[in-house]
């Protein structure tokens, strides 16, 4: 291989439960397997492993290795953290996990913590990173979490570690994505979660709060790739339609389940809408084939029917970010008198690019690469901003409202 290569090692996590029970033993063993730098994580005993940290930097010194980061808790005594990491020339402390969240205000609080994390490793001389899970490339109201942090944090003090598996598994191309936001990644996380590589199937699964349970989900070599999985036993569930008859694979259409389970509404409207016959509809749509799993759409409200085809608005709009044109958007379903409805996109767009005719047609152009054609926004509505609540929830039931006056403009 022509040229030198960039400094690889191991992160310590990936050998946990072998380094909690030998520490010392561990490290031995991976210097010997060849690995000299580590990135470590903060257990039970610190990030440096119960030992001050020139007791650590001494071991280490003497295995022939460097500890260039460590994962941490950053909401805890973070200063005295950075100040043991800088003494002992490690060079980032870093976020590992912050969790799927459930508005886009909760995102852009982290930006403001890494940012003061940022400041506090500054001063020390050393970095601040976040490191990726697949949770913040899925969109929210129309934004990609990752891409408001990348935003919305100081390039000066604040940098990302690319964990290319989770990102990968979002469905995001983690090159593409670097170059995106080039000089941010400084670190990358190389995986392979893998059953060909681990023998350890991904399971996935759904249930709800009003039937306190899953109740559909795979495992072992029942796992089906794209598809949440089958029935849990002592549970039932079917598609269908909006009279409450069961539609025939293949069809998307609402999801019903039933069992030991449930949950009933006293005294309350929402028991019409979400208890009907003895099933509960949890709002999902969901499309199940002829063997019995199940592959969710999207929420009930934001399918669009258009020419009799289901269309989920949230992917369309994951389609949309896509472009580099695109700061936010929102999809929802117009009135057509042909189609019944077609999809209608409100597109907020980047500094430096104008709403034209032409960037339009080539919004709709791309889309038609992204997904399904069908699928694509035949109403390209470009907007200043899109309407969203206190907590940054898109209100998609005003851009609904707002649809028949631009549809007029067709």
């Amino acid at each position: 291989m022509a040229g030198k290569s960039n400094p690889f090692g191991i992160q310590l996590w990936t050998v946990k439960q072998a380094l909690y029970k030998d520490t010392m033993g561990v490290l031995k063993h991976l210097s010997t397997s060849g690995y000299k730098q580590i990135e470590g994580f903060e257990g039970d005993k610190g990030i440096f492993w119960g030992m001050k940290n020139t007791e650590l930097k001494k071991v280490l010194d003497d295995l022939g290795m460097n500890m260039v980061s460590s994962h941490c808790e950053v909401t805890k005594d973070f200063e005295r953290k950075a100040a043991g990491a800088a003494e002992i020339g490690m060079k980032y402390l870093i976020c590992p996990y912050k969790g799927a969240q459930k508005s886009l205000d909760n995102y852009k609080q982290f930006s403001d913590e890494f940012n003061a994390c940022g400041e506090i490793t500054k001063k020390n001389g050393i970095r601040f990173a976040y490191h990726n899970h697949d949770y913040s490339f899925v969109p929210m109201d129309g934004v990609v979490p990752q891409d408001l942090m990348m935003k919305s944090t100081n390039p000066d003090t604040v940098d990302f570690e690319m964990d290319m598996y989770w990102t990968v598994a979002a469905g995001v191309d983690p090159i593409a994505y670097m170059k995106k936001f080039p000089n941010r990644f400084k670190l990358v996380h190389v995986k392979d979660l893998a059953k060909t590589a681990t023998g350890i199937e991904m399971t996935d699964g759904i249930g709800g709060t009003e039937v306190i349970h899953i109740y559909i989900s795979s495992a072992g070599q029942e796992v089906r790739a794209g598809s949440i999985g089958k029935v849990v036993p002592g549970y039932q569930a079917q598609i269908v339609d909006d009279d409450m008859k069961s539609v025939p694979p293949g069809v998307v259409g609402r999801l019903a389940v039933r069992g030991p389970t449930g949950c009933r509404y006293l005294d309350d409207p929402r028991q019409k809408d979400y208890v009907k016959d003895g099933w509960n509809l949890p709002g999902d749509t969901f499309v199940m084939d002829a063997d019995g799993y199940f592959s969710y759409q999207a929420r009930n409200d934001d399918m669009i029917i258009s020419a009799g085809y289901n269309i989920a608005g949230p992917e369309v709009e994951g389609a949309l970010m896509q472009h580099p044109a695109v700061a936010e958007c929102g999809v929802v379903g117009a009135a057509d008198p042909e189609r019944g409805q077609v999809v209608m996109a409100f597109v907020v767009l980047k500094t430096g690019h104008a709403g034209t005719p032409a960037l339009g047609k080539e919004i709709q152009e791309f889309v038609k690469q992204s997904i399904a054609p069908f699928k694509y926004p035949r109403r390209v509505v470009f907007c200043e901003s899109l309407p969203r609540t206190e907590t940054g929830k898109l209100q998609r039931f005003k851009l609904r409202q707002q649809a028949p006056a631009f549809n007029s403009e067709k």
